[in-house]
């Protein structure tokens, strides 16, 4: 069954604002997906790419939704310069989780994506999309980068401009765990580092913000996290990864195989059985409630009467 998903249109005609929106995108939303990070770009080569090239935005909202915006070549503007229209998908945290694992089928999408459907402000009709195959070793490698980026807003990590790295960056999104999915920022084909995006791909002569470094990143490094890299030893056919929290948390055993030969596999421990600080804290706790007991039962025993003696 189809849901039914916001859209929001961001251009200009005689200057960058909102165009049209959908009636759930609420005023701070509208006013988010209206800030120009994006970038620009008046290269006519790239401009008229952008109906088949994936140029593509997705990121949390400060609203708890998640927006994938796709960028397109607009109309001239009332002076005649070329202009671009972002086209946004607002999407629930729920609804996200439906389509994340199917975002090429989803980008690709002509019907979705048409103009016409954002600039009478119709809300999107969008099936969800699932998938069983494994998130592959590129995509693990970028996983494995990724879960450090976590916080920071100073760094951008950059993979070359090539099928195979925008391929990693839409099965890394796909594969990470639900509670991480809908925290992920990325972009493909960004005119700008300033866009909201922790790992991308960058358009020719992108801008670079001063605020954030860029990392150029490649898929052949070597792996950041030995949980990770045990992962993808082990060969594992689940879409799904754990969470961030255990891949850091968590730790490798190795067993004999039915074969005899031995195998890595990964079991996640919980957070407390690494963790010194809650150890610490638990026998803290069990001393204070030893000493109240012991003060309690003092106490009792000083308040009782002596016994009166018995009378002969």
């Amino acid at each position: 069954m189809a849901i039914q998903v916001d859209r929001h249109l961001f251009g200009s005609f005689d200057g960058y604002c909102t165009l049209a929106t959908s009636p759930g995108v609420t005023p701070d939303e509208s006013a988010e997906l209206s800030e120009f990070s994006f970038g620009q770009t008046s290269d006519p080569s790239i401009l008229n790419s952008l109906h088949e090239r994936l140029c593509v935005l997705g990121r949390p909202l400060r609203s708890g939704r998640i927006a994938i915006t796709r960028a397109f070549a607009g109309p001239p503007d009332d002076a005649g310069r070329p202009t671009i229209r972002l086209c946004t998908l607002v999407f629930t945290d729920m609804q996200f989780l439906e389509v994340r694992q199917g975002l090429a089928a989803l980008l690709g999408d002509s019907k979705i994506w048409s103009v016409s459907g954002f600039e009478q402000g119709m809300i999107a009709e969008v099936k969800p999309r699932k998938t069983s195959s494994s998130p592959g070793a590129d995509a693990l490698h970028l996983v494995d980068w990724w879960m450090e980026m976590r916080g920071r807003r100073d760094l951008v990590l950059s993979l070359p401009l090539e099928d195979r790295s925008e391929n990693a960056i839409l099965n890394a999104v796909a594969s990470v765990a639900d509670i991480d999915s809908i925290t992920l920022r990325w972009g493909l084909f960004l005119f700008s580092t300033s866009a909201a995006a922790d790992v991308c791909t960058l358009a020719p002569l992108a801008s670079r913000s001063m605020r954030r470094k860029v990392h150029e990143l490649t898929l052949d490094v070597a792996w950041r996290h030995p949980q990770m890299e045990a992962w993808h030893r082990r060969g594992g056919k689940s879409m799904t990864l754990p969470s961030f929290h255990d891949l850091e948390t968590g730790n490798l055993e190795i067993e004999p195989s039915e074969l005899g030969s031995t195998t890595s596999y990964f079991r996640a421990e919980s957070s407390g059985a690494k963790n010194p600080v809650s150890r610490l804290i638990a026998l803290v706790a069990a001393s204070v409630v030893i000493l109240l007991l012991g003060s309690i039962a003092a106490m009792t025993f000083l308040a009782t009467p002596e016994s009166e003696p018995v009378s002969t």
